[in-house]
């Protein structure tokens, strides 16, 4: 059959078009794993989580109040020096935690999960960058974490852990957007630690200043409930992740503690029932394997930073205070 040198020269085009975009999405997928971005220290977690882990140590997760609340060097040194690491992140909600937890394939002593005493009556999602992000540093979900996932409203996500490695490099360009407005970010907020929170594995913060009043206040307001907080549902779907993360853990003899965060006293309208209400789950909650503790009244206002974050004041509280009510020395001695 005859080929006109016209139709040689689209074709040939066509080809370097397409072989243009294959290496395009294979250079992607290398290139996008590497572009610092609020999800650059996943990277480091898993690394750590793979390889690294000492045996007998206690993992710490939550989100970012908790990258600027606990001081992992300083639990470690009132806990007769066991290894403590600070593994949270920026918006790890509960069900990222579990994707990190259920990858711990070494004994590990404790895990001390933290959860925002403001958002205990709502499930969690998650999005498709993250799990995007996730499956760019070559994760795979467990068995047991697909299974969990399963029983939230996440169970149509399942599917995009499947997805391949030309999608997964095409969707991802997300990570572009994002790299910009953390470069914008970084120049907007020069007491942001952006470089330090992507390998810090002790004390991660991510603000080394209090906000003006300026910045300070309208976030006080727009995140204070409209209307006086006196009672709470615990979410069960959210309980029940509890459990299942509980008893995967007892398989490793670890145990589970689970931390409800301080609540800034300036978001006053979280009314003194609300905090007593939390006494009494913790009091009163009986999962195999979990310790409940409520440190939602712990700080005072000047212990933050902004509406949420801990100052190094507030995160040397919270830090002091789980390594005295988990008391490990004592019980050594």
């Amino acid at each position: 059959m005859f080929i006109s040198k016209k139709a040689s020269k689209s074709l040939l085009i066509l080809f370097f078009v397409f072989i243009g975009t294959v290496l395009a999405v294979v250079i992607s997928i290398f290139w996008f794993s590497k572009i610092p971005s609020d999800f650059a220290r996943t990277n480091r977690l898993l690394q750590f989580i793979k390889n690294e882990v000492p045996t007998n140590s206690t993992l710490v997760f939550g989100n970012s109040v908790i990258m600027d609340g606990f001081d992992a060097r300083l639990f470690s040194e009132k806990s007769c020096n066991t290894p403590s690491f600070n593994l949270s992140s920026p918006g790890q909600n509960q069900l990222e935690s579990l994707l990190l937890i259920s990858s711990i394939s070494n004994h590990t002593k404790k895990i001390i999960h933290f959860y925002n005493a403001t958002d205990l009556e709502n499930q969690d999602f998650l999005s498709p960058q993250t799990i995007q992000n996730f499956l760019l540093f070559g994760y795979q979900p467990s068995d047991f974490a697909l299974q969990t996932l399963s029983i939230t409203n996440n169970a149509n996500s399942i599917d995009l852990f499947n997805q391949n490695k030309v999608k997964l490099g095409f969707d991802s360009r997300w990570l572009l957007t994002n790299y910009a407005n953390t470069n914008f970010r970084q120049l907007l907020r020069k007491d942001l630690t952006l470089d330090h929170i992507a390998t810090e594995l002790y004390y991660p913060r991510n603000y080394t200043s209090r906000f003006p009043d300026s910045q300070r206040i309208p976030l006080i307001r727009q995140f204070n409930p409209k209307n006086p907080k006196t009672n709470f549902n615990f979410n069960p779907v959210k309980l029940e992740v509890m459990k299942r993360i509980a008893h995967k853990l007892s398989e490793y003899n670890t145990q589970y503690i689970v931390v409800f965060s301080p609540i800034n006293p300036e978001l006053d309208n979280y009314k003194s029932p609300y905090h007593a209400l939390l006494d009494s789950f913790v009091g009163t909650q009986k999962i195999p394997n979990t310790t409940f503790i409520n440190l939602s009244h712990l700080l005072e206002k000047q212990d933050f930073v902004d509406h949420f974050h801990p100052s190094t004041s507030g995160a040397q509280k919270i830090t002091l205070e789980l390594a005295k009510i988990l008391n490990e020395c004592s019980s050594k001695q």
